[in-house]
């Protein structure tokens, strides 16, 4: 569900962009624009305030969601790594958040749009983990004796395709 709302979402504000603006489109496709003026771009097509709001609030729940996400994902794996090397709970825990957000806040003061590409390479990652892996370890095991009938040879095989077409468009957009 979140793949299929993605792919509307960016079918739906290029297709916005590249009517209003194809200039503007055409810098986009190039690389030449940031995520925020496509943002503000994005918004100021629309002749409705409610709207124009509503893609900022969007675009800025979408990176804090991102950013949070991670953060909270790494912070819980380096409490577990750094157990043992701290007396008081509280004294680990403030230092795995230190080291949590600060690498990433300095990256972001020093380099804004690096944190658009780490989140593509995150997204390949989550390719490579979400698809890959699991159809590997499916075809490994053997599908005979599966629960579920509907994973057979060609859907899993279909599955491989879309996730190294993935990161090849990844790969291709970020070279």
């Amino acid at each position: 569900m979140p793949t299929l709302v993605y792919i509307l979402w960016s079918i739906t504000s290029l297709s916005a962009v590249f009517k209003a603006s194809p200039d503007f489109f055409a810098q986009t496709i190039s690389g030449k624009i940031g995520v925020g003026e496509f943002v503000k771009e994005l918004a100021n097509i629309s002749s409705f305030v409610h709207f124009q709001v509503m893609v900022w609030w969007m675009s800025i729940f979408a990176i804090l969601t991102s950013f949070i996400g991670v953060s909270i994902g790494l912070a819980e794996s380096l409490n577990l790594t750094f157990r043992d090397q701290f007396r008081f709970k509280f004294s680990r825990k403030a230092f795995v958040s230190l080291i949590t957000i600060m690498p990433a806040y300095v990256i972001a003061a020093v380099y804004p749009d690096a944190f658009i590409k780490i989140l593509g390479f995150a997204g390949a990652m989550v390719v490579v983990i979400g698809t890959l892996v699991p159809v590997y370890l499916l075809f490994t095991r053997g599908l005979d004796g599966l629960y579920y009938r509907e994973l057979k040879k060609y859907p899993l095989i279909l599955c491989v395709i879309a996730g190294i077409g993935v990161m090849l468009a990844e790969a291709i957009l970020n070279n």
